[in-house]
């Protein structure tokens, strides 16, 4: 088989049965993931039914948000810098009966990106900035990194820290959604969160998965939360960085 790697933009070669393994070998982690054989419910049609009577979406939007019923696939990434090249698990969601609706939840809360502090959106902002920063000679470099980021960050919290950070959202406060309807729309848009592999279904049984448009801008908040909370020592001349799940803090303090 050739699939790309999880990283470096490299491409990989290797045998279809190597690939199946690893990947099960993800999956069959019960912490995780369980199978299941009827992963369908009706608690999307249910929630756009009352918001539509509640006169908050038109019928074609709940039409929209209903119409696909296909499950997500899983593939899997080589991680060629780590030991034994463990496999990257991606959940390919286009087009899935999770899409519309996060892609709607998406459209409420993408404005929040603007309230998260320090993290870069690609390798060239972190270039731009980290060469002019000056070290001093009492300075140090610290390298951080989140390991399984997505599946470490609990869904409960990083929604509630979407709802206490939503007013900043102009596109919520211009809806006649509540509170309430978003927590709900953004929980139901991981409900449904099975995936099949190998002609077998899994269900996630927590936390935030690979493939799906809002569990990136919820990691975001997440660890912007948690840098806040727990680096703020090690960051006093504001000199972290951070892009996706990979921290680089210039800091005095001789550990962390």
């Amino acid at each position: 088989m050739i699939v790309e790697a999880n990283k470096g933009g490299k491409v990989v070669t290797l045998n279809k049965d190597d690939y199946f393994s690893k990947i099960e070998e993800k999956l069959n982690d019960t912490e995780m993931y369980e199978q299941v054989t009827n992963p369908i419910n009706n608690s999307i049609s249910e929630f756009t039914e009352k918001l539509f009577k509640q006169n908050n979406i038109k019928q074609s939007l709940k039409l929209q948000l209903n119409s696909i019923e296909d499950l997500p696939r899983i593939r899997g990434q080589p991680k060629l810098h780590k030991v034994n090249h463990s496999m990257r698990l991606i959940t390919c969601s286009r087009n899935t009966i999770q899409s519309s609706i996060s892609t709607f939840a998406f459209s409420f809360i993408k404005e929040l990106r603007t309230t998260i502090d320090n993290s870069m959106n690609n390798a060239s902002e972190f270039v731009t900035k980290i060469t002019k920063i000056n070290m001093e000679e009492d300075e140090n470099l610290a390298s951080l990194d989140v390991q399984d980021m997505f599946t470490n960050i609990p869904l409960t919290s990083a929604v509630d820290l979407v709802i206490n950070r939503i007013e900043n959202s102009t596109t919520f406060n211009e809806s006649t959604l509540s509170k309430t309807d978003l927590k709900k729309l953004l929980i139901l848009s991981f409900s449904n969160n099975s995936t099949e592999f190998n002609k077998k279904i899994y269900k996630q049984k927590r936390n935030l998965p690979m493939g799906n448009c809002l569990s990136p801008i919820l990691a975001d908040l997440y660890l912007d939360d948690y840098i806040s909370k727990h680096l703020s020592k090690v960051n006093t001349e504001q000199k972290l960085f951070r892009y996706v799940g990979n921290i680089l803090i210039i800091t005095k303090m001789t550990h962390i």
